[in-house]
């Protein structure tokens, strides 16, 4: 019999083991599978023996300036010799739907195979994106004055204050997580595959204006004992920051090669660069879903200037509560809304009103709702069939804003 639970002190040792046979973690990955609190964690067990697992970690990601509950989840995994029996799918349902109850708005996560969680309601809905650039090209135009910005090491007893400066960065964009300390201090600053990471902070009359949380990763060139400053974190508020932070890595030129840093989709620093251009070294698409979705559009923010009113058809094969007509009023900011779940409960009987909504599947509107997908491309490429132009127009205001994305891989 397939039961789904939540991580007991005695599955550590077989978590840590499927952990270490799904992924090519270094050990002090692995070793946290046996430390992380027993709430995060879910196993799904067949006569006994724990065949797979997942870790979720509650915090707030923004959107529309405001932190909605989130859920983020990862190290999925299935047993070698149980893949294809269904505990995935399983384990995957049992855990959205008391995520569900548990007041949780939404999920994100980075897929290995996006075709599976997609099934149950996950979307392509924003990205972890970085570029690269030698740091004999880091040259930006002029006039940029740093003097009066410091860069210092980054201490301990600076955490809450470099925090606070994220968040405030951070709430202006689309996607990132609303960190906990907990998430600092093991999503950012923990050491991985045997590298300490090595933090700065720029600070203006005492306070904090930028920070930059990197390693020495080995560089691709010929220089022997080479390296590439590769950020975790690369958070900066006006000209004289950044310049202050870039002047800072060139300081390292010689055996630093490359500066690597992770930025949004439109990054601000390649139109103040005057040299050959950053390449992205990698992209990674990352999934949102979600959970509740009434929960999910009263907790977003939206634009302060967009009034108007959507009415909705929710479509949800996984969660049957998120399911039938939905009403959403949008005004100053703020949107109040009726239908499905609100009170716990499914839709009733549909009426006129509701029967005219327009129909959206929850992958589609987890999308949009990110900034990730316009109505109008939707729309052309088949997703949003029947939903008039006026309704995607209203879509296209209420979830505009900066294009999605968050720093961490996790």
């Amino acid at each position: 019999m397939t039961i789904v639970r939540q991580l007991a002190e005695g599955d550590r040792a077989r978590v840590a083991h499927l952990q270490q046979q799904a992924f090519m973690l270094p050990p002090e990955r692995i070793a946290i599978a046996g430390n992380y609190p027993l709430e995060q964690g879910w196993v799904v067990e067949d006569g006994g023996t724990v065949h797979g697992s997942l870790r979720v970690q509650k915090l707030g990601q923004f959107f529309g300036g405001r932190a909605v509950p989130c859920a983020a989840v990862s190290s999925v995994k299935v047993a070698s010799e149980a893949r294809g029996r269904g505990y995935g799918g399983a384990l995957l349902r049992e855990v959205l739907e008391t995520l569900r109850e548990e007041g949780v708005a939404v999920s994100s996560l980075f897929p290995v195979h996006g075709g599976v969680y997609r099934r149950y309601g996950w979307e392509f809905a924003f990205a972890h994106q970085r570029r690269a650039l030698p740091i004999s090209e880091l040259a930006w135009r002029p006039p940029t004055d740093a003097a009066g910005v410091t860069v210092e090491p980054f201490e301990e007893d600076d955490l809450e204050a470099v925090s606070a400066f994220y968040r405030s960065r951070a709430a202006g964009e689309n996607g990132p997580f609303d960190r906990d300390e907990a998430w600092w201090e093991e999503r950012v600053l923990a050491p991985r595959f045997g590298r300490t990471p090595y933090r700065y902070v720029a600070r203006a009359g005492g306070e904090v204006c930028g920070y930059m949380v990197y390693t020495h990763e080995p560089s691709s060139g010929t220089l022997p004992y080479g390296f590439d400053l590769d950020c975790r974190d690369f958070y900066w508020d006006g000209p004289a920051a950044l310049a202050a932070l870039l002047d800072f890595v060139r300081g390292h030129a010689g055996m630093g090669q490359r500066l690597v840093w992770p930025g949004p989709p439109a990054d601000p620093i390649e139109l103040v660069l005057t040299g050959i251009a950053p390449t992205v070294t990698r992209r990674m698409a990352g999934m949102f879903r979600l959970v509740d979705v009434p929960a999910a559009l009263a907790a977003r923010g939206y634009p302060e200037d967009v009034e108007a009113d959507l009415r909705l058809w929710i479509e949800d094969d996984v969660l049957p509560a998120n399911a039938g007509p939905i009403a959403v009023r949008i005004v100053d900011g703020r949107a109040r809304v009726s239908g499905p779940g609100r009170d716990g409960s499914p839709a009733g009987p549909a009426s006129r009103a509701a029967r005219s909504a327009a129909r959206v599947d929850v992958r589609v509107l987890a999308a949009l709702f990110t900034g990730q997908l316009d109505a109008d491309t939707a729309a052309r490429a088949g997703l949003l069939p029947g939903v008039d132009a006026d309704t995607r127009r209203t879509l296209r205001a209420a979830f505009a804003g900066p294009a999605p994305w968050m720093a961490e891989f996790y």
